[in-house]
C-alpha cells in the first residue's frame, strides 16, 4: 500500500471540494494555500544570492575536473557581475596557465593584485609563471612577499629555497630549508 502524503491529500480535498461545487470550503483551503505560499516565500533574513559567487564556485568546480574553457567561462561570468572580484582574476590566472598561456596568466594574476595587493594565492601564482617564464628575480621577490604576508602559506619557503638554489644562491637557500 502507498500511503499519499499530507500535502497530496489536502491538494486532492480541495480539488475535491472544487468538483463538487463545495465553494466556501474549496474557497478556504485555497486562500489558506496561497497564503501560507506567499508567508513562506517572504525573504526575512535579507539574504540575496550572490550570482560572480555562483559562478566563482562553478569554475572552481570546472578548474577541479579539468575543463579549462568551462572554467575560464565561468570565471569571467563572475567578473561579469563583480569587475572587482579579485578571486576571481587568480582564478582565470590559473585555467590560463595550466592552458601554457602564460601572459595572460600574468595579467590576471597582476590583475587580483591590483584589486587585493597582500594575496597570498594570486602573488604565489604570479610567482610560479614568473618562473615558468624564467623571470627568477621577480619570482623571489614574489615569493618573500608571500612569506611577509603569511609566513605559513604552506611550501613557500620550499618553493623559494628551490629557486635560490636552481640560481646558485645555496647559502640562502639552506637558511629556508
Amino acid at each position: 500500500h502507498s500511503f499519499p502524503t499530507r500535502r497530496s491529500a489536502d491538494l486532492g480535498r480541495v480539488v475535491v471540494f472544487w468538483a463538487h461545487r463545495k465553494w466556501v470550503p474549496a474557497a478556504a483551503w485555497t486562500t489558506s494555500g496561497v497564503v501560507l505560499y506567499l508567508l513562506f516565500s517572504i525573504n526575512l533574513s535579507g539574504f540575496r544570492p550572490s550570482p560572480e559567487k555562483w559562478h566563482q564556485d562553478r569554475g572552481l568546480a570546472r578548474l577541479e575536473a579539468e575543463r579549462w574553457e568551462d572554467a575560464a567561462r565561468e570565471f569571467r561570468l563572475a567578473l561579469k557581475y563583480s569587475p572587482n572580484y579579485a578571486a576571481a582574476y587568480t582564478n582565470l590566472g590559473i585555467v590560463y596557465q595550466r592552458e601554457g598561456k602564460l601572459d595572460q596568466a600574468v595579467m590576471s594574476y597582476r590583475r587580483a593584485l591590483r584589486l587585493s595587493p597582500d594575496s597570498p594565492r594570486a602573488l604565489k601564482n604570479l610567482a610560479d609563471a614568473q618562473v615558468e617564464r624564467g623571470e627568477t628575480e621577480e619570482a623571489v621577490a614574489l615569493y618573500r612577499r608571500v612569506l611577509e604576508v603569511n609566513p605559513e602559506y604552506t611550501g613557500i619557503a620550499c618553493d623559494l629555497a628551490r629557486i635560490l638554489a636552481e640560481a646558485g644562491r645555496d647559502h640562502e637557500a639552506n637558511d629556508l630549508y
